[in-house]
Parts: structure tokens; C-alpha cells; sequence
């Protein structure tokens, strides 16, 4: 159980990094795709630690004996949705970066084609 300094101190710091993460989105250094994950677990942690007994009846309802055990296995698997979405976004932009790359030796070939053809005309 949590005394009622540390949950307000929770709730500070839970409302605080809400309200940061939102001044980084509207400020464009991140982008709302990156740090939407973050808002709902800012979310759902705030909703916890409001209601008391939230966490254990959800950790009884799923069968978890300790809470603190529940806690651990969603904050894994929390991690893990952060570990793909990240790697979804780096295959991503290495596949843009690829095709980026190949264009640019393509125009850069073609210009050197073009300078070659006008060259053996003179």
C-alpha cells in the first residue's frame, strides 16, 4: 500500500511528465508516433495510482499471487511493445535511406552521362 505523501508525489511527478512529453510533441522534437505509447502508460499508472485497490484486483483477476510480480511482467512486456515498435521504425528508415541513396547515385550517374555525351559533341 502506498501512504498518501508518496501517491500525491506520484501523481506530481506522473501529471509533470505528462505535461513535458506534450511540450516536446507540440514543439515538433518528437513526433506524437514515438511518444504515444508513453502518454498511455502515463496514462494508466495515473489511473492506478488514484484508484487503491485497482492493481490488486487486477492481479487477482489474472491469477498473479504477488503484485509486485504482476508490476514486473507488464512492465517487460511493456518494453518489449517499445523494443519492435522501435525496430519497425529503424527498418523503416533504413529502407528509405536505401532507396534515398540509390536515387542520388542514379542522378549523380546520369549527370556524369550527360556531361560525357555533350563533351564528345564538341
Amino acid at each position: 500500500m502506498m501512504t498518501n505523501k508518496f501517491r500525491i508525489i506520484l501523481i506530481l511527478l506522473l501529471l509533470l511528465s505528462l505535461i513535458v512529453i506534450i511540450q516536446l510533441v507540440r514543439k515538433r522534437i518528437v513526433e506524437l508516433k514515438y511518444v504515444l505509447s508513453w502518454i498511455i502508460v502515463d496514462i494508466i499508472v495515473l489511473i492506478i495510482v488514484l484508484v487503491p485497490g485497482l492493481l490488486d484486483a487486477i492481479a487477482s483477476f489474472m491469477g498473479v499471487y504477488s503484485v509486485i510480480n504482476m508490476v514486473f511482467f507488464l512492465g517487460f512486456c511493456f518494453l518489449l511493445i517499445i523494443v519492435f515498435i522501435l525496430t519497425v521504425s529503424l527498418s523503416r528508415n533504413s529502407n528509405k535511406l536505401r532507396k534515398l541513396a540509390q536515387e542520388m547515385a542514379l542522378r549523380g550517374e546520369g549527370k556524369e552521362n550527360g556531361e560525357k555525351d555533350e563533351d564528345d559533341g564538341q
